[in-house]
């Protein structure tokens, strides 16, 4: 799967004052054979511990915790330095840095830059209509086999509409109402499809024509 979509702080990552900012392990130089970062003062920041961190979905997060040595004398103390103390400790995710170059580098290349403008058109306005337009916000059933049946549902009353634009407005209209209408009594009927469902995606035609 390709990464076509910009990260959380893509924008920011991207500004001057982020990539001039020497508080940041990104700025800071890594040396790979002694695993230590250096910072603007020349000075090792060396490997100190290994935490792993667990979200709410279970999701672990590995990140390894650099320290540096006493940099109460430090010239860049102001610059570097957002809290008290006499160290200085960076944390580091480099899984996550590793997904997020390969983003960078996805979206600044042709074809994903092509992507990212037909993601804008063809995906990110049909979301807006459904959402904004057609008032629908929140599924109405629970399960990845419900919800994904409503989905359905819900993409075929879409793209139908925009067909029902180049038809006979009340031929489609008969057509679609009794279409869904048996559909949905004969072949979601295990799914217990709420009549909510059923009177959304009715609507969503007849109110076109």
């Amino acid at each position: 799967m390709s990464p076509n979509v910009k990260f959380t702080g893509y924008y920011k990552e991207s500004k001057k004052t982020f990539k001039e900012d020497i508080s940041r392990w990104q700025n800071m130089l890594y040396h790979e054979e002694g695993d230590y970062y250096e910072c603007a003062n020349g000075r090792k920041l060396t490997w100190k511990k290994h935490n792993i961190v667990t979200n709410k979905s279970g999701y672990e997060s590995h990140r390894d915790v650099y320290e540096s040595a006493d940099c109460s004398d430090c010239p860049f103390r102001e610059k570097c330095f957002s809290m008290k103390g006499k160290v200085k400790q960076i944390v580091v995710n480099r899984n996550f840095q590793r997904h997020k170059e390969r983003a960078r580098r996805t979206i600044k290349s042709e074809e994903g830059g092509e992507k990212m403008r037909m993601r804008g058109h063809d995906i990110e306005t049909v979301f807006g209509h459904i959402k904004h337009n057609l008032k629908f916000k929140r599924f109405m059933l629970r399960g990845l086999e419900k919800v994904g049946a409503e989905l359905l549902l819900l993409s075929l009353s879409y793209n139908l509409s925009k067909m029902a634009k180049y038809s006979k407005k009340a031929l489609i209209r008969v057509l679609l109402f009794v279409f869904f209408g048996e559909w949905i009594k004969k072949g979601f009927k295990r799914f217990e499809f709420h009549s909510q469902s059923l009177f959304f995606i009715q609507n969503q035609f007849l109110y076109k024509f």
